[in-house]
């Protein structure tokens, strides 16, 4: 029992030394630089960041291979574009100037590391990462208290306190991105600005859903209660593995995307048709958002009659999404032409943006007409006066999501700048609360309030009995 305490203790007190205390040097500028110093005091941190997308940023193949090919396409006139957001500090600090040495940098330069974040002093713009880091090595964070002693300059930054605005702002400005050409080709910053969310006392900021809070302490060596939180970040897009925590990751990101959609599938007796309504209410932003335009999300629907198949939409019969002979398919995404005006999937080909998601929510009251603002419809079939030949007995509905279209990587894999090995690992969902299971004997009877007729409706959400919203597909091109 002595040996054991003893042992303790002799632990405590390296741990300390190393993370605080009075005679505690102060960490070197390189140490400072490198997440491995920053496990020595926040390991939890540091293994939750270790497998986010924040660490993979510049070892994803997705954007090597983008990335490659843009300074290929553009004579090296794409720059540092990419890779000051991907790799943020190694820009900064003059190591890369295209990205395409990246491999051969030292690891703690590459990805958005833990420096690069805390060192943040201000942001000036809302995209394409305008940060300006410490000049004098100080770390930032949300604590007015720190502890005293720490191995570095502590200070406090509003950047950093996920119930300010500048918190999100922090965030949006490597959240939005334009290109060279003055294309909006992501928006996640606008769209939450845009949104319910960003209303002040009333929103969430960025971190508020993609950094889970909890009580505890910040560090191994202080036991000072704190409101701390994840550093994980999970989002839509996912690491190849292998990776750390991949399976972790996939769960915190399936946890999220699950109840952002809602949905109402309703059968209209008078049209024959099948009308599916989807509502936006969990994405403090549009949906799917972030690199929207290689995003794709799309409506899956089934009819049977008798037990035998009666119609179909969005199953696999409709893949790949973009050769689709589905005339049907409901697809989300945005579409990009270059100046030409003819359709690109290269971003930085793009000289517009049209936005095809589901908007964000403008208000949480459901009798304020804005709360439909958010809802996008369609017919199933789409065509007017087509309807199916009998009455179904079972409907279902199936919302998907992947986070990069095969159309998109097949071009990188064609151009010989992405592994073919690479696209059967990418992330794809199917999100819960959008799924619906329609038969006659559970749908509820609804009235048109256009029209005065009912329709047989199953809903996840809140029904739109009020406001009918516009339809919404995206096929980019001819």
């Amino acid at each position: 029992m002595g040996f054991s305490r003893a042992a303790g203790l002799a632990a405590l007190a390296l741990a300390a030394a190393a993370c605080g205390g009075s005679a505690t040097a102060r960490l070197t500028a390189d140490e400072l630089r490198d997440p491995e110093t920053c496990k020595t005091c926040h390991p939890t941190q540091y293994a939750e960041w270790s497998g986010s997308m924040h660490a993979y940023a510049s070892d994803d193949p997705v954007f090597l291979a983008m990335n490659a090919r843009a300074q290929r396409e553009t004579a090296g006139a794409t720059g540092p574009f990419c890779v000051n957001c991907h790799a943020p500090l190694a820009v900064r600090e003059g190591l890369t100037k295209d990205g395409l040495d990246l491999a051969s940098l030292p690891q703690a330069k590459k990805g958005v590391t833990c420096y690069f974040c805390h060192a943040a002093q201000s942001v000036a713009g809302t995209h394409d990462a305008p940060i300006t880091l410490a000049s004098d090595d100080s770390l930032w964070g949300p604590f007015t208290d720190p502890v005293a002693g720490t191995p570095h300059v502590a200070k406090t930054s509003a950047l950093f306190d996920d119930t300010s605005p500048q918190s999100a702002a922090f965030c949006g400005s490597c959240h939005d991105i334009v290109n060279q050409q003055g294309a909006h080709v992501e928006r996640t910053f606008q769209e939450w600005q845009g949104s319910l969310y960003a209303e002040p006392g009333k929103g969430l900021s960025c971190q508020q859903c993609h950094m889970d809070g909890s009580d505890g302490p910040a560090s191994n060596v202080s036991p000072r209660t704190r409101r701390v939180h994840k550093h994980d970040f999970p989002g839509v897009d996912l690491a190849a593995p292998p990776f750390p925590n991949v399976d972790d990751q996939r769960a915190r990101a399936q946890a999220l995307l699950d109840p952002t959609v809602q949905s109402t599938l309703c059968w209209n007796p008078r049209t024959s048709q099948i009308e599916v309504t989807l509502d936006n209410v969990g994405a403090g932003h549009g949906f799917p958002s972030g690199a929207t335009p290689d995003r794709r999300a799309w409506v899956e629907v089934t009819a049977t009659a008798g037990g035998q198949p009666l119609y179909a939409s969005g199953g696999a019969s409709s893949l790949p999404l973009e050769a689709s002979p589905d005339l049907d398919l409901w697809l989300v995404r945005d579409c990009m032409t270059d100046a030409a005006g003819a359709a690109t999937g290269l971003f930085w080909q793009a000289a517009s943006v049209e936005d095809d998601q589901l908007p964000a929510s403008l208000t949480a009251n459901i009798n304020d007409p804005r709360s439909f603002m958010s809802h996008r419809q369609r017919t199933f079939p789409s065509t007017p006066g087509q309807g199916l030949p009998t009455t179904p007995d079972h409907i279902t509905l199936a919302v998907h999501l992947k986070a990069i279209g095969d159309d998109v990587l097949a071009d990188l894999v064609a151009s010989k700048d992405l592994d073919p090995s690479v696209p059967a690992q990418l992330a794809s969902y199917t999100l819960a609360a959008a799924a619906l299971d329609w038969t006659p004997a559970t749908a509820k009877t609804k009235t048109d309030p256009s029209t005065g007729l009912p329709r047989l409706c199953a809903t996840s959400g809140t029904y739109n009995a009020n406001v009918t919203p516009a339809p919404s597909h995206a096929r980019c091109g001819p």
